[in-house]
This record gives C-alpha cells, structure tokens and sequence, in this order.
C-alpha cells in the first residue's frame, strides 16, 4: 500500500479474475470468506487495519468472481480535547455489509471501489 496509489492498487486487485473453470461452484458464501479474513488478521504480527482486511477480503472475493463493493467512509467523533475525525473502510455484498458493519458511530461513504464494471457505486446510507 505504500508502494501503488489506491486506485493503482484496486484496478490491480479487480483485473485478477480466476478463470471461469478455476471458479467452480460458490461453495462458501461471502460472509464465510469475511468471518476466515476477520479470524486470520488476529494473528497479524502487524495491526490489520480496516482498510487491509477489506482490500484482503476485497481481491478474495473478486478472484471468486463475486460482486462486492469496498467502501471508506468517515464520521466525526468526540474525544476530551476537540472535535477528530475516525475513518473506516467496509465491504459490502448483495446490499449487505459483510466486513467492517460492527462498530455503532455512522460513516458517511467518502470513495467507493465497485468490483463490477457493469454498474457503478451509488450513493449510500452511512452504516451504523
């Protein structure tokens, strides 16, 4: 991530389809493949981020010929000293956030990357 510009990186990660045999059937669902991604960043002897969970979750997912979209929003929060601003990247599948929809503050969507070219990201409601 410190090497490509962002964009760079997730036109990388969506032109890396699998093949239509290596596919094969949808054995694992896309909340499978979340929960697996979310249980392996536990053992990351560097922080997993958000944002690198769902860019890990996002190129499994394509690969897998799945159309999901990766989202990074911000929301404004309190602390003792001023006003700050959090940000946080999430994924969603089918209308669903599968990735990243756990934490109770409101993102409003800032960027999104669409897995499929056919239809582009819509403007969303901020998740809760």
């Amino acid at each position: 991530m410190r090497i490509l510009r962002f964009t760079t990186l997730t036109k990388m990660l969506s032109n890396r389809k699998l093949p239509q045999k290596a596919r094969g059937s949808q054995s694992c669902g896309a909340e499978r493949v979340a929960y697996c991604v979310e249980l392996a960043s536990r053992f990351d002897p560097l922080q997993a981020t958000c944002l690198k969970k769902a860019l890990v979750l996002y190129a499994l997912l394509i690969r897998s010929g799945l159309d999901v979209r990766l989202f990074i929003g911000a929301a404004k929060t309190k602390s003792d000293l001023a006003d700050c601003i959090d940000y946080h990247a999430w994924l969603e599948h089918q209308g669903r956030v599968i990735l990243g929809g756990g934490k109770g503050e409101r993102y409003i969507p800032l960027y999104c990357v669409c897995g499929s070219n056919d239809e582009g990201c819509g403007q969303r409601q901020a998740i809760t």
